[in-house]
């Protein structure tokens, strides 16, 4: 009896100690699957794409047709906030009066700030760029030179924000303002807003 009793007791003292233990484990949060961070794709190497409506400043008087249009890609890295691209952008301007064409190509090496937070669902971003601008003057299929030289140096200013749709890949829209640093025709500078809608993914090298 006694030995019946003993292994009683210690069955009741086992139960008592081990209910809070279990209790407690139950009232735990059971971990729940997170979306898309908007840090997620914090680093590493990505290439993007972008395109979208241009609208240029007359030059010497010469007015052009609104908007323009451009599409470009990038390809870049990105530790944390900051992230170092190179660009290469193609601009397609026409003289409003005139059947010509502006063919722009544009190579920038950019530099962008993400304006993390802990509130927003997307990240602001600045950036600015340095490079050059090749221009191509067409008029009925013939090119010609437009300029005293058809290379000008350029830089622009860019302001935008990127919403990431996996660990991968996001979507930005941004505002560029893009100009040479001198005179494109007699005594204007080349002057272009332009407003771009792309994508950026990530991968490893």
């Amino acid at each position: 009896m006694n030995l019946r009793h003993s292994a009683i007791a210690a069955a009741c003292a086992l139960t008592l100690t081990t209910l809070p233990m279990i209790a407690n484990a139950a009232a735990m949060p059971m971990p729940v699957p997170s979306a898309p961070s908007a840090y997620s794709n914090d680093n590493g190497f990505y290439a993007g794409a972008f395109g979208g409506p241009g609208f240029v400043h007359d030059v010497d008087g010469i007015e052009f047709k609104s908007p323009s249009w451009q599409a470009g890609a990038q390809v870049g890295y990105k530790a944390g906030p900051i992230r170092v691209e190179a660009e290469f952008e193609y601009i397609n301007d026409k003289f409003k009066e005139f059947d010509i064409k502006l063919q722009n190509y544009l190579g920038m090496l950019n530099v962008y700030y993400d304006l993390r937070n802990d509130v927003l669902p997307f990240v602001p971003y600045v950036g600015l760029g340095a490079g050059g601008i090749h221009f191509r003057g067409v008029i009925d299929g013939q090119t010609f030179i437009i300029t005293d030289s058809e290379d000008k140096f350029a830089a622009q200013g860019i302001i935008g924000a990127s919403v990431p749709l996996s660990d991968t890949t996001s979507l930005f829209l941004d505002y560029r303002y893009i100009a040479s640093t001198s005179h494109v025709f007699d005594n204007d500078i080349y002057q272009t807003h332009t407003v771009n809608f792309g994508a950026n993914v990530r991968f490893d090298i």
